[in-house]
């Protein structure tokens, strides 16, 4: 149960986070609708991986681990 809390814990701390790290990209050099959505698609990935990375060192950071 408490891994759990912990688990828990740690995600909304990096929703949160991410939340207010939103970037907005624009083109700058007439790309296509196409290649608009191919960047937004790529953002969100890194976005995502970005939220996991730090919800797992917050979880590994409460166990006693240090992250770097």
């Amino acid at each position: 149960m408490k891994q759990w809390t912990m688990w828990l814990l740690a995600l909304g701390v990096a929703i949160v986070t991410d939340a207010g790290a939103q970037q907005y990209v624009y083109p700058a050099k007439g790309q296509s609708p196409e290649q608009q959505a191919q960047q937004q698609q790529q953002a969100g990935t890194q976005q995502q991986q970005a939220a996991f990375a730090k919800a797992r060192a917050a979880c590994l950071e409460g166990r006693g681990y240090t992250v770097k």
